[in-house]
């Protein structure tokens, strides 16, 4: 719920739009983390950090941009990114131990032989949901490993997928002969420990 409910917008953006809403100008030059102020987002017509991004689910600008989740509808910033894994980690925990009740009924017989207990339509529903709850361990136990992963090497979900992209460009470099596999492997090393930054001044 808290994941869902908070509002990862820039700080930036939003004093900007209450200075402009009280007719005062914005002259801040520097971030609150003594960044420059050098990025600019045309759809929110607002200086922004380094790290925002303007997301075109929420339309708006993101700080510390990760991804937006569809599940939880919601942009997955530095406002709640914390939260995200937690609730991704909670989630896994939950699946892990329902999978383990349904395992502990097998040897009673309550998921194999009908009774007055439990009729076949209940069995059947519960053996549907294990299945269910398998498959959510498998991709959410992917999800945990992957995002502890990019968090150790600082990076964001954004920061990945630009890298997977560009990535994809540098091999078809190496196929057309304008890089040669040293510079490729030269650059993949560096890739994902210095990724690359917006350089334009529109985010």
């Amino acid at each position: 719920y808290v994941v869902t409910i908070a509002v990862p917008t820039d700080p930036i953006v939003t004093k900007q739009r209450f200075l402009k809403k009280i007719n005062l100008p914005f002259d801040d030059k520097f971030s609150s983390e003594g960044r420059p102020l050098d990025l600019f987002c045309s759809v929110c017509n607002a200086c922004v950090s380094e790290n925002t991004k303007h997301c075109a689910a929420c339309n708006r600008c993101c700080s510390n941009f990760d991804h937006h989740c569809m599940w939880l509808n919601n942009c997955i910033g530095g406002e709640n990114y914390s939260g995200f894994r937690k609730l991704t980690s909670a989630f896994l925990l939950f699946c892990i131990v329902h999978v383990g009740f349904m395992i502990a009924m097998v040897p009673f017989g309550l998921l194999v032989r009908a009774t007055d207990k439990v009729p076949r339509a209940v069995q059947v529903s519960m053996w549907v949901q294990s299945l269910v709850t398998i498959f959510a361990i498998i991709v959410n136990v992917q999800l945990v490993i992957f995002h502890a992963w990019i968090a150790r090497l600082g990076l964001s979900t954004y920061d990945y997928i630009g890298y997977k992209k560009k990535l994809k460009e540098k091999k078809a470099e190496v196929v057309a002969g304008t890089l040669t596999e040293a510079e490729f492997n030269e650059w993949k090393q560096k890739a994902l420990i210095f990724p690359e930054k917006p350089k334009s001044s529109i985010v």
